[in-house]
Parts: C-alpha cells; structure tokens; sequence
C-alpha cells in the first residue's frame, strides 16, 4: 500500500467513525425525546388510584406504543426513570399485556430507598409485581406480593390499595386451591368501612367478595360483581370494569346491559389495551353462546398472548379451546364409542396441548377445575377411558376446592373407592350438596343429571329459584316439574301460641279493644256510627238494660269479626303447618311415578277444600253482621289478600 492509499484508508475509517457517532447522537437524541413524551403522558395518570382508571381528557397510546420496543431492547432506560412515573408506567404496561416489562420495573422500585419510605409507592409496586407474576403463571410469586401489597396497606391506612390486594390475592388463592377464609373476613370488614358509597374501595371488595364467594353462594357473588361494575364505572375504573364483565359473562340474576359491554370495549381499543378488549370479546361471545366466534376469539388471543409471553392467558386460551373441543365431541358420539375415545386422545395429545397441561400439572394449578373437572368426570363415569393428562388432572391434590368442586371430586373418588358403586356415590354427593347453596344449574348438579341420564341413576335435585331458571339448560336436559311439601318451622308455633292466648281469652280482647279504641283498617272499615258505639262501651253488661244489652249486642258482633280474622289466620298457619305450601323441584323423568302424583293431586285438592271452608266461614260472619248493621264493616278482599298469601 502507497501513501496515497494509506491516506485514503484514513480518511474513510474517520468518516465511518464519524457517520457511527452521528448516527448514535441522532438515536440517543431521539430516545430521550420518546422518553420525555412517555413521561409526560405518565403523569396524566392519578398515581393513587390501584386500578387503571384512564384521565378524563385521555392520554397518547401512540406515546407510550413508541417506548416499549426502546425499554425490551435496552432496560437501563427504565433506571433513569423517576418512581412516580415508573409506578404508572408498570401499571399501564401490566394492563396493555406486558408483564415481563412489568416485572422488571417492580423489581427496580422494590430496590429504591424512596420507595420503600413511602408506604403507597411500596405497596403499589409489589402489586405490579403480584399482577406481573400470575400473568407469567408464576402463582405462588403472585401471591406472595399481593399479602405484601395488603399488609403495607392496612398499616398505612390505604383502602383503594388494600382492598385491590385483597383481590389479587383471593384469586390467585383459588387458583391454587388455597384457603381464602382470612382474606375474605378481612375484604367483608374493610367494604363495611368503606361505606355505602365505596368508591374504588367498594368496587375491588365487592370483586374480591364475588370471587371469594363464586360457586359457595352463587346468588351472592354475582350481587357482588353488579355492585362492583357499578361503583367501578362511577370511577372510571377500566380494569375493575373489565374484571366485572369475565366474571358477569354466565351469571342468571345480576347481568351488566348491553350498552355497557360496547362501552368498555371501545374504551380498551381506543386506549390500545388490546388484552382487554379481546377479553372482553371472548366473554361476550360465551354469553351469546357464540361458538365459532368463540373459538376464532381463543385463537386470536392465543397468538397475542403467546407474542407477548402472557403465559397465564396462552395457557388457559389452549385449555378453554380444548374443552370446546371436548363439548363437540360428546355431542356428536355416543357413551362407550371406540371414535369418542380416539377423538378425546387426539385433543389431549396435541403439543400446544400438553405443553399447557405440564404447566398446569408442574404447577398444581386449578384455575380451570370447574370446566375440565365436568368433562372429564362425566366421561370416565360414562365409561370413557382417560388419557394419562386427564388421570393426571383428577388425582392433583386440592386443599381448598369450592363446595361446587368439592362435590364433583367427592363423586368422583367415592366410585373410585367404593368398587364404582355409582349409586353409592350419588347418594353422598346429594347429601354433601343439600347442605350446600348451590342451586341445580352448578355444574356439580349438572354433572349429577347427565350420568343420571346415561346410568339410570335415582337421585333427588333441589329446587331451582325462578329467577335462575332462564339459561339453566345451556348444558343440562330438560327436567320435569313436580311439586313437592315444604312446611314451616318455629315461627308457626310462636304465632300460632299467640293467636290461641287470644282466641282463649275473651275478656282480654274486648277489654284491650276498648281500653285502646282498636280502629285497624287493614282488617275492617268503620264508620262514625260504629266508631261512636266502641267509644261508648259499658265495661260490664246488664242484659236487663235494654240500652246497654244493645250497645253489647253490637259490640260482640265486632268481637266475633275480629275473632274470625284471627281463626282465619290460624287456619291458614295451621294447614301449611302439618300440609306445607307448594314448592317446586326438579326431577330426572325416570323418577316419576303415578303414586308421587296421585300424592300431590290429593294434598292439592285438601288444600282447596280447606281454603273454601275458609271463605265459607268468613261470608258467613260478614252476611250475619250485616244484618244488625246497615254499612259494611269487614273487607272480603283484605280477607282473600290474607289467604293467598299464607298459602302461597
């Protein structure tokens, strides 16, 4: 090489390096501008607000879009973060489905000095780590944090925060099959304080309380996710909003209204919080019972949550889409069919699959017992055999299952235990059920029905309130009404002492009558004439006065009408007593027979019989005190009101 070359071999190495560091300067330059707007869309947000609740004014998605592939290839940018502002960027980062970013950035504030002296900030970044961690299916981690977050809290007077802890940790507890009981005495007592307008307060206890509850007391709990939508949505809440809607999507009492779903889900796109708008989508799509949309839903939030490591929702996205795989198999082959067995196999032995069953089974995970529970029990007990995935299932161990799940495993292992004596063990989960509130539409009664069905099995179901009767078919058949006896309990007796110490005691009723001037117009109308002849009332009768023997006259026929009322009433307390009042209860069509009704048509027809005699006895007082006086003083219709409710 010449000079000349060495020369210009020089000059084009300076120009490189120069052109190198122009272009870092220009990069460097542009990611402190990113950083900059991030921050300043950052601050838009109420740091003391536990949930995302989006600004009045809204925010710049595409602000906080442009620094998240800058913070995945370099995380040092997140150290040169203030706290404030990476509390809320965790926050939002956790909530647009991000949570391995959001994991970091929890770890870096739990290491800050500033942090851990300020009990908000503490408490509010081990909750971004709880939140972080279950979408990383790392449970117990979650947990762990959530306790942390909700013990800071408590010390420090925090509510909103306390009660959003309370949240995380009861679910992720049920996850894992934990005790709830401490966490949920504790949610109970902090939503009493909170008043009755709880603000965020009331909207996560009311949430922690609806999952604490959820298949131990179903009407309960969906009461609690209404009132939990609503004191969410009277704060702007979004991610307490959205958590109602999942949990609201199959409730029977109380149901969010339509305008609400569109709503949160144009709240989410606008806000680019794709994850919960496509939840939204899936849970509104299961309660419009919407399958294919349903499973292109599953589909499309598997490949998001996969390309975004939300192990959590890819894994429970490939078991959902499993189980409805699983549904349109039974439905379409028979019990004890060479094809279903060889189907079911091919479900359960796809990779994606069994990948997501070793998660769950590595780390005893029970989040999805109550569907893949179902299915697999009633195929094993209708003479399915299981793969070794679905044996696997049944026999983890559950500490702390809901009495729904309770149920079904106490039927599943007494016929494992007992030589498959079916009957055996369908006598023991009925008696452990009876003793439960769960209505006939759990899946526990559901599975119950549907082996009933197949085996020929005898059982009894309990009754099924009207107001959860509408959708209680999605995956049972058709049962038959029969009525049934339900009679009363102490109360009756204590009326019923009462109304005879009255009826026995003459004297005391006339006397108490006069010495108060008794007027009760729910039993009688009076008019001035009447009212006139009670205030003048003798206390004692000399029938050889004819002034005051009429003056008794009169009075004694009121006596009599009073009296009637209340032998009215003790007749009606009397005949539901020792006959009970109708009640309805479902039953499997192969346990009706001709002697259960002829008993039901011959208690109906002496319940008729006795209510006419009723009515009788009344029109006779009435035509009797008519006679002597000229004006109407007792009401037939109160008297009928009186009736039908006690028989009723």
């Amino acid at each position: 090489m010449n000079e000349d070359d060495a020369s210009i071999q020089v000059n084009l190495s300076d120009t490189a390096v120069a052109g190198d560091v122009n272009i870092t300067q220009s990069l460097q330059a542009d990611t402190e501008e990113i950083v900059e707007k991030l921050v300043n869309q950052l601050d838009r947000f109420d740091i003391n607000k536990p949930g995302l609740a989006v600004p009045e004014d809204g925010f710049s998605r595409l602000d906080v879009e442009a620094a998240i592939p800058l913070v995945r290839e370099d995380m040092n940018i997140l150290k040169g973060m203030t706290s404030p502002s990476l509390l809320q960027f965790g926050k939002l980062l956790d909530s647009m489905g991000w949570p391995k970013i959001a994991q970091r950035i929890s770890k870096i504030l739990l290491e800050r000095d500033d942090v851990k002296s300020n009990p908000l900030w503490h408490a509010r970044s081990h909750l971004i780590m709880s939140r972080s961690s279950g979408e990383l299916f790392e449970h117990s981690l979650a947990i762990k944090h959530a306790d942390m977050a909700a013990e800071i809290a408590q010390g420090s007077d925090l509510k909103e925060v306390e009660a959003y802890a309370l949240y995380l940790s009861i679910d992720k507890r049920n996850d894992l099959s934990r005790d709830t009981s401490v966490q949920g005495t504790r949610t109970e007592l902090l939503l009493e304080s909170a008043g009755v307008d709880g603000g965020e307060t009331g909207a996560w206890c009311h949430l922690a309380l609806s999952r604490y509850l959820d298949a131990v007391n179903p009407d309960v709990a969906e009461h609690h996710e209404a009132m939990g939508f609503q004191h969410a949505s009277n704060h702007n809440d979004l991610e307490a909003m959205v958590a109602t809607l999942l949990a609201t999507a199959e409730n029977k009492i109380w149901t969010i209204k339509e305008r609400f779903w569109t709503v949160v889900k144009d709240d989410a796109d606008t806000n680019g919080l794709s994850s919960y708008s496509m939840l939204v989508d899936l849970a509104n799509f299961v309660r419009q019972e919407s399958k294919e949309q349903l499973l292109a839903g599953i589909r499309t939030l598997t490949r998001h949550a996969h390309g975004r490591d939300m192990k959590e929702m890819e894994h429970l996205s490939i078991l959902l889409s499993a189980v409805i795989s699983i549904q349109s198999m039974m439905d379409e082959t028979n019990s004890g069919q060479v094809e279903r067995q060889q189907r079911l196999s091919q479900i359960l032995d796809e990779e994606s699959t069994q990948i997501a069953f070793d998660e769950v089974l590595t780390r005893s995970y029970h989040g999805f017992d109550q569907a893949l529970l179902y299915h697999f029990i009633l195929l094993e007990l209708s003479g399915t055999s299981l793969p070794s995935a679905a044996k696997g299932y049944l026999s983890m161990k559950r500490d702390f299952p809901n009495d729904s799940i309770k149920a079904m495993m106490l039927l599943y292992e007494t016929y494992q235990n007992n030589s498959q004596d079916l009957q055996d063990a369908f006598n023991k989960t009925v008696d452990f059920l009876e003793t439960t509130k769960l209505t006939a539409d759990d899946s526990s009664w559901v599975l119950l029905d549907k082996i009933s069905q197949i085996k020929q099995v005898q059982y009894s179901t309990p009754e099924l309130p009207e107001h959860r009767q509408e959708r209680r078919d999605n995956f049972s058949g058709v049962h038959e009404v029969v009525w049934s006896r339900r009679r009363l309990g102490i109360g009756t007796f204590v009326c019923m002492y009462g109304l005879l110490f009255v009826l026995n005691d003459p004297d005391f009723l006339s006397v108490w009558l006069v010495d108060h001037m008794v007027t009760s117009w729910s039993m009688l109308t009076l008019n001035e004439n009447t009212i006139h002849v009670l205030s003048n009332i003798p206390r004692t009768c000399d029938w050889g006065d004819h002034e005051s023997w009429a003056k008794c006259q009169d009075v004694g026929i009121f006596f009599n009408s009073v009296n009637g009322f209340f032998l009215a009433l003790m007749v009606c307390f009397l005949t539901r007593l020792f006959l009970g009042a109708p009640k309805k209860i479902t039953k499997s069509k192969s346990e009706l027979s001709a002697k259960k009704l002829k008993s039901m048509s011959l208690w109906l027809s002496l319940q008729t019989l006795l209510i006419g005699m009723l009515f009788f006895y009344i029109f006779m007082i009435i035509e009797e005190y008519g006679l002597h006086r000229e004006t109407h003083t007792m009401n037939l219709t109160q008297y009928s009101i009186i009736v039908f409710f006690s028989f009723t």
